[in-house]
């Protein structure tokens, strides 16, 4: 599994996430992973903006090793055992906007680059940010892949 395909399913994690109370978030993270190991088609997600490198030839995610679940899940609760800290960099940042406020593709995209910005230093800034922004193009607004972009480039300009 590609980088990038892990990073749809961080983002369609975080992103679901949003609809549940924060005491379910192992039940549902681990709901998610099972249709990924079973490889099961997305087409049912909220978006509906699924690309074909999403599947293989019979119309099924793309495989997903052992090894690779086990990167998700722990990527997954990374990213939600930081959320305060996220959230108020993204806050910050993001001035004249209010994290309620924005839409929950941008709001779930840019907690997934400010992670792997500020606590994964395998992933340089350009890459996150580069990644963000085609995901926003995909799956978010008219808009978004601007707002994404811009609000990550503040956050690389402000950079200690």
């Amino acid at each position: 599994m590609k980088r990038r395909e892990i990073r749809k399913h961080m983002f369609r994690m975080l992103y679901c996430m949003e609809f549940y109370e924060a005491d379910d978030r192992e039940e549902q993270a681990e709901l998610y992973l099972m249709k990924v190991k079973r490889q099961e088609p997305f087409l049912e997600e909220p978006f509906g903006q699924e690309t074909p490198e999403d599947y293989g030839r019979n119309g099924m995610a793309a495989e997903a090793t052992p090894e690779e679940i086990e990167n998700i899940k722990n990527r997954f609760y990374a990213i939600t055992d930081r959320l305060p800290e996220i959230d108020e960099l993204i806050s910050q940042t993001a001035s004249g906007w209010k994290l309620n406020r924005m839409g929950m593709v941008d709001r779930n995209l840019l907690r997934l680059a400010v992670y792997e910005m500020r606590y994964d230093d395998d992933i340089p800034d350009k890459v996150a940010i580069n990644e963000a922004v085609e995901l926003a193009k995909t799956y978010g607004g008219e808009a978004s892949g601007s707002f994404v972009n811009g609000v990550l480039a503040k956050l690389v300009a402000n950079k200690v």
